[in-house]
């Protein structure tokens, strides 16, 4: 691995480098924003009101997953860090070892959880009877793909443990961009409405965890674990995921608030749920990208 790719933390003037480590962060998550309402301006213009409020009816729920990965992954990785910093190797791969496992099992439990309760999830939410099966249709799909989601997460934290905070963002960059081009290919030459925008979401996140798992795969080998890395006190795995949790409730208190508050307006109608995402992503555009720097 060469040093271009690691930011040592321990050297060097403390402001500059907590600015340019998370400068990358910032912009990832103001590109992030920029994406989300790009992405519903596309559904809106192309498929209209009606598939718009099938999405949004279901925004708050999805918010709610994607920072439940985010923020789980960002704990586990806090193990990584430290082993990493201290330069032990060993710890450094059961680490690396432990938040694969955990993160691979907390998507697959949140996968079958949410897919088994979908229609359950729906009606607590109050979504209105009309536009019932394509919000299911939609969410469907985004919950299918929980797994890609949570590995691309994964692979930037710890990227980002490791000091490369530059690359995630590239990624996330490049994902966007597929992202908005397979909207406009689902949704309009294939005419597969609002599961065309669930599966260019999916799809696009997918490539951005098949990038991130060759990079890691090439340029840093010291992350790389076999079986006998993976021997650990239970104490340990579960202070590393105790760890996670914290981070992920951390991450979803106010996502939690918003699906309360996206079932009181999923209860107003389909106008309002439209009116309501669209106002929700401008908003978010201006609050969420300063996470990075905190």
């Amino acid at each position: 691995m060469t040093g271009n790719r690691v930011l040592d933390m321990t050297r060097g003037s403390p402001v500059k480098l907590l600015l340019r480590f998370a400068l990358p962060l910032f912009l990832g998550n103001l590109l992030q924003q920029l994406y989300n309402l790009a992405d519903t301006s596309i559904a809106g213009h192309l498929l209209g009101d009606g598939v718009l409020s099938q999405i949004g009816a279901t925004a708050a729920l999805y918010g709610l997953i994607t920072n439940t990965a985010f923020g789980l992954n960002s704990g586990l990785a806090l193990t990584v860090s430290r082993s990493f910093g201290a330069a032990n190797a060993q710890k450094l791969k059961q680490s690396v070892c432990w938040m694969t496992i955990l993160s691979t099992l907390s998507a697959l439990l949140m996968t079958a959880g949410f897919l088994l309760f979908r229609r359950e999830l729906l009606s607590a939410l109050q979504t209105p009877a009309d536009i019932t099966e394509g919000a299911l249709r939609y969410l469907t799909i985004i919950l299918a793909g929980i797994p890609l989601t949570m590995a691309y997460n994964l692979e930037a934290s710890l990227l980002q443990a490791v000091g490369n905070s530059k690359t995630p963002l590239l990624f996330l960059l490049i994902s966007s961009l597929l992202n908005v081009g397979l909207d406009f290919l689902f949704m309009k030459p294939l005419a597969m409405g609002v599961q065309g925008a669930a599966a260019a979401t999916i799809l696009a996140q997918g490539v951005s965890a098949g990038l991130g798992f060759l990079y890691i795969l090439r340029y840093y080998p010291q992350l790389g674990f076999g079986v006998k890395e993976c021997k650990a006190k239970g104490k340990f795995v579960l202070k590393m995921y105790w760890t996670g949790l914290s981070m992920a409730l951390m991450s979803t208190v106010y996502n939690i608030g918003s699906v309360i508050l996206q079932s009181s307006v999923n209860a107003l109608g389909n106008l309002y749920i439209a009116a309501q995402v669209g106002g929700r992503r401008l908003a978010e555009l201006f609050y969420t990208p300063g996470l990075g720097l905190v």
